[in-house]
């Protein structure tokens, strides 16, 4: 922060945000008379929220990370500081690729995938959990992702991916979620073994080009929590 020592400042205006126990909230203009005294405000209107915007935008982008235009919904973990970027996301159910290497003797194609929990830190680690459900809060459980190359706490070796940071969040996700399953899977980690009551190899043989969906026996609980990705 720099301090400007030739110029003086007073303040003109006090913003306020008011909250409800639903997490509904709005945002109130106060007025700051000579003697510093706040005065009864208004809420803002649609023209000013959307100039707060856009230079809240202008800010973050200057800082290196910014969003392309509203935040994305599936957003649920955003942090960005002088120590480095924490950014989680939700990526929904549905089919997705795989690619094997050749001696694991999987074949390559399409597999169902539950809801995913990605997360980045520092745009240079990725970690991957199984959600149970899309609506994630602080208290959600998250599960180990039973993939080959992800370690039993989450942790995404990416060997065979070449990682490029552009700029914008939108384009960071779609750049790992394209990374995670475009790259080969090639080993599974010893603490996954360690957990996981299947066969890793069997698992993925049974399920890549089928409609093979999961159940409760397939979500083993992790040690991780929202609350320990949100520290980090």
């Amino acid at each position: 922060m720099k301090v400007l020592k030739t110029k003086q400042f007073n303040p003109e205006n006090v913003l306020a945000i008011y909250g409800n126990l639903d997490g509904e909230a709005y945002i109130e203009k106060h007025n700051v008379d000579s003697n510093g005294n706040v005065l009864s405000g208004r809420p803002l209107n649609v023209r000013e929220l959307r100039k707060l915007g856009e230079a809240l935008a202008k800010q973050t982008k200057k800082e290196g990370i910014h969003f392309a235009g509203l935040v994305p919904k599936n957003v649920v973990i955003y942090k960005s500081d002088d120590v480095g970027l924490t950014l989680g996301w939700v990526v929904k159910a549905g089919k997705s690729p795989m690619f094997f290497t050749k001696d694991l003797n999987i074949p390559d194609g399409v597999a169902n995938h539950p809801d995913m929990l990605f997360l980045i830190s520092d745009t240079d680690n990725l970690n991957v959990f199984w959600l149970k459900e899309p609506d994630v809060s602080i208290d959600t459980t998250l599960y180990v992702a039973p993939y080959h190359n992800v370690a039993d706490n989450g942790s995404v070796c990416l060997g065979t991916v070449v990682r490029k940071f552009t700029g914008s969040v939108e384009e960071l996700m779609n750049l790992y979620e394209t990374a995670f399953f475009n790259s080969k899977f090639s080993h599974a980690n010893a603490t996954i073994c360690s957990v996981i009551k299947f066969n890793l190899n069997d698992y993925w043989r049974e399920r890549v080009n089928t409609d093979k969906s999961f159940s409760d026996s397939d979500f083993i609980e992790s040690n991780v929590t929202i609350d320990s990705l949100i520290d980090e």
